[in-house]
């Protein structure tokens, strides 16, 4: 069963990686051409900005997901539910404090590209694209986090491959009728709320997973141990579009991001080869198995 799980996902996240360069390409040139490549600069700074909020996650994901192989291995059903309702109890916060961090950026981001853009363009555009990452906190990422511990990473890689293709489609009917940025991004983002719904769905069908009625006490000790790393892969990722945005102009950010496509592409579809095999190895630990396991 690991065995088909790793097949599974990475076939999957490997067909991801390929439709999401094809999209990639696809949707900032149109953007470009219909909108002007300013506009492609400042969504890509706003998505930028967004990204950040991961930095309160402080690593809290994949300590979740450890502490998670070993009532998975053992069938503990009861465990599951106390560590999935402490996670969700987290990452509400973590929603509401997003909330939060959109009202600062719809203050400050203006101010940056106030000689480019109107305040009340960059301010809708701001809370239309937060949308889907705040639904992504608040209704899904604990259920992600669990179908990734459970070795069905393919799962979630299927959602995301019909939700970016129905977001292309969607985006380019939508381009091609003449619609301004802001209904365009409105409904990518109420099709990548889809993401976390269905995610909570088939966690809440297949497993039969009900948190309404679970103590909400479970402390999870480790949740400070990825702290560190988590921290450095954040400002790694993130910097860059940041430091142009403040330094340069939108513009050049746009120019930027539709360079850094061919690179990130290359990066995701490398790492797409060993999507899921965290979780095989968790499950080989939790039930010691460690002749396999080596």
């Amino acid at each position: 069963m690991r065995g088909k799980n790793a097949i599974l996902n990475i076939i999957s996240s490997f067909g991801l990686q390929i439709i999401t360069i094809t999209c990639g390409f696809i949707i900032p040139k149109m953007i470009i051409v219909n909108y002007g490549s300013n506009v492609n600069g400042l969504i890509t700074s706003i998505t930028q900005f967004l990204k950040y909020i991961v930095l309160l996650e402080v690593g809290f994901g994949p300590v979740v997901k450890s502490i998670l192989y070993k009532p998975i291995a053992n069938q503990d059903k009861y465990k599951i539910q106390e560590i999935l309702k402490a996670s969700e109890k987290f990452f509400r916060i973590i929603a509401y404090i997003f909330m939060a961090y959109i009202v600062v950026l719809c203050i400050i981001l203006p101010m940056i590209v106030l000689n480019e853009f109107d305040t009340l363009f960059t301010i809708s555009l701001i809370i239309i694209i937060a949308i889907s990452t705040f639904a992504e906190y608040f209704l899904g990422m604990t259920y992600k986090l669990y179908i990734q511990a459970e070795q069905k990473t393919y799962i979630i890689s299927n959602i995301q491959l019909i939700t970016l293709i129905l977001n292309t489609i969607c985006t380019i009917a939508l381009i091609y009728s003449g619609m301004n940025i802001q209904i365009v991004k409105l409904a990518t983002a109420f099709i990548f709320v889809l993401r976390p719904i269905l995610q909570m769905i088939y966690v809440k069908k297949k497993y039969n997973i009900d948190l309404k009625n679970v103590k909400d006490d479970y402390n999870i000790k480790q949740k400070w141990y990825g702290l560190a790393q988590h921290i450095a892969y954040i400002v790694y990722n993130n910097t860059d579009v940041v430091i142009l945005t403040v330094f340069t102009n939108i513009v050049e950010v746009s120019v930027y991001s539709i360079y850094m496509l061919v690179v990130s592409s290359i990066k995701n579809i490398v790492m797409s080869f060993s999507s899921g095999i965290d979780a095989i190895f968790g499950n080989m630990i939790a039930k010691r198995r460690t002749r396999e396991f080596k």
